[in-house]
């Protein structure tokens, strides 16, 4: 790939007293660990690329702000808590000022628990600390210029949940299946990108929000997944050296699959591809970025009781049946276990979501505290949401009015699971399957919705 400098135009910049500093610190396990995002137990046995975190600290008028971006597919909501607590309690930061946010990697790290499996508790433990020293160490002196990109561009991203001629929905069905009628749901194809320069003009770091899935390379090896690409192509294209944050818009309901193509796509080739993809689109955008005016900093943070996913005597007298049926069969040892299995009615996989619902309709609380966070920098809203929220979620989010941009982000200060729209219950697909993909009432994202346009 040709490399290529990107000129900084002087005359397109603003000043703003906005201080900051940007870290990145590597977070490679050193030994193996349970990976994240299958239905299956994975042990990592290499490393394709190195996982980072990767932090920014902003502070104006004694007003602070602070992102945490972790390499991870998911971080529980009490363990987000208690990192955001203990930064606050060794910093200047009030735990409203810190967004913990992740990539959602599939071949990092099991810090949830996913399906059943055990999470792994020594990493998690390292990772605590390691935050909590970088986090500790920032001291945001250097000012920055802010500008605004945008770009929007086609494929990449498809909608996974398919209608199918039967009248339901089905989750990654098979590739050219006669049986798709047509996808159930949007895509969001737009790429935003916040550029942060210092005073000579020299790059310092990017914000880049994509709504897309980071499942492209399966295995057992670690691997930062595209969003690792992304950040190491752009440098190499813009002559950097500097942290790219990847803030996941909404992108519960979509992923890479072309489902008109029978080429393979869980693979590493896969996130190269991908991530080369937007690193172009995202640097492309950059000569047109629009300098912002940055006066001040805000932090908004409310917590939400939302009702736990309702459960009915149908699905538990379904669930036990399949259980009867599955017998002493196992999960599928010695392959991955994802989505398309489901789709295809294994059993394996079928026990496991049996089993975990009927764990949940005994363990539930009868509601959740769910955080929902609010920055503004400028003209420029952060929405932080705890779990996959749907595409159209996102989209409504970018909608609100009065913002040079907004940026929502999901898998933001813990976990609760998918958050699809009250419509799309009753018709299939695994993130509407109580228990192990959904915890939440049907209509927790109205309800999400109607909290954050509040805060907006």
């Amino acid at each position: 790939m040709r490399s290529a400098v990107f000129h900084y135009n002087e005359k397109h910049s603003i000043m703003n007293n906005l201080l900051v500093q940007f870290k990145k610190v590597d977070i490679t396990p050193a030994y193996p660990v349970r990976l994240a995002g299958y239905f299956n137990e994975r042990i990592s046995d290499g490393v394709l690329d190195r996982l980072h975190l990767r932090l920014a600290a902003f502070e104006l008028g004694g007003k602070r702000l602070l992102f945490i971006q972790v390499d991870s597919c998911a971080i529980p909501t009490g363990e987000a808590d208690e990192i955001r607590s203990e930064v606050a309690r060794r910093t200047a930061y009030q735990k409203s000022e810190i967004m913990l946010f992740v990539s959602h990697i599939h071949t990092g790290p099991d810090l949830e628990g996913f399906f059943g499996l055990a999470r792994d508790e020594r990493y998690l433990e390292d990772l605590k600390k390691w935050i909590v020293e970088a986090a500790a160490s920032l001291r945001p002196r250097e000012f920055t210029r802010v500008s605004l990109a945008r770009a929007s561009y086609e494929g990449l991203a498809f909608s996974r949940r398919w209608w199918m001629k039967d009248g339901t929905v089905v989750t990654n069905p098979p590739k050219r299946s006669p049986e798709r009628r047509q996808p159930e749901g949007a895509v969001d194809r737009e790429a935003k990108t916040i550029v942060f320069r210092d005073e000579r003009g020299g790059l310092q770091a990017l914000f880049v929000n994509i709504s897309n899935h980071t499942d492209t390379v399966g295995g057992t090896r670690i691997s930062a997944d595209w969003p690792g690409f992304m950040e190491r192509h752009l440098n190499s294209r813009l002559g950097a050296d500097i942290p790219v944050l990847p803030f996941l818009a909404p992108q519960g309901n979509i992923n890479h699959l072309e489902f008109e193509s029978l080429r393979p796509q869980t693979n590493y080739g896969e996130a190269g591809r991908l991530g080369r993809a937007y690193a172009e689109i995202v640097a492309a955008s950059l000569p047109g970025a629009q300098p912002a005016q940055v006066e001040r900093l805000e932090a908004r943070e409310i917590v939400v009781a939302i009702p736990s996913r309702e459960i009915s005597e149908v699905e538990l007298d379904d669930a036990r049946k399949v259980l009867e049926r599955a017998g002493a069969s196992g999960l599928g040892r010695g392959r991955d276990l994802t989505a398309e299995d489901l789709a295809k009615g294994d059993i394996g996989v079928e026990a496991l979501f049996a089993r975990e619902l009927l764990r949940f309709a005994e363990t539930k609380p009868p509601e959740y505290l769910v955080p929902l966070q609010a920055f503004k920098i400028g003209g420029v809203a952060f929405v932080a949401i705890p779990g996959e929220p749907f595409v159209e979620v996102g989209l409504a989010l970018k909608a609100v009015q009065g913002y040079d941009l907004v940026f929502p982000v999901a898998l933001a200060n813990g976990y609760f699971g998918y958050i699809p729209l009250r419509e799309n219950f009753g018709r299939g697909g695994y993130e509407t399957r109580p228990g192990a993909a959904s915890y939440l009432t049907v209509d927790a994202a109205g309800r999400i919705l109607a909290a954050f346009r509040s805060l907006l």
